[in-house]
């Protein structure tokens, strides 16, 4: 992201400073910070994000701890989303 330019307007400004910027798989997604984790993710890809709405995919941190889809972003946090085998949906 650049930085405002003189010419940016104060709306502009607050727009891009008021966003938090995290990781989904490894590339750089900004959200609000009143987002949470599913709306990243379907921020990053709105077709993951559908699918982790329906239950046929996952959230985790870099180590393999799951994230809870509902729970607030945090910014400069990074998740990995993981497909279930078969795109099948869990008990």
């Amino acid at each position: 992201m650049s930085p405002p330019t003189a010419d940016s307007s104060p709306t502009d400004r607050m727009e891009r400073s008021a966003r938090v910027r995290l990781e989904v798989n490894g590339e750089e997604v900004e959200v609000w910070p009143c987002a949470r984790w599913s709306d990243a993710v379907t921020a990053w890809d709105p077709g993951i994000g559908s699918a982790l709405a329906a239950g046929r995919a996952w959230i985790a941190d870099p180590r393999g701890n799951p994230v809870d889809p509902d729970g607030s972003v945090v910014a400069g946090a990074a998740i990995v989303v993981h497909s279930r085998p078969g795109g099948r949906k869990t008990p």
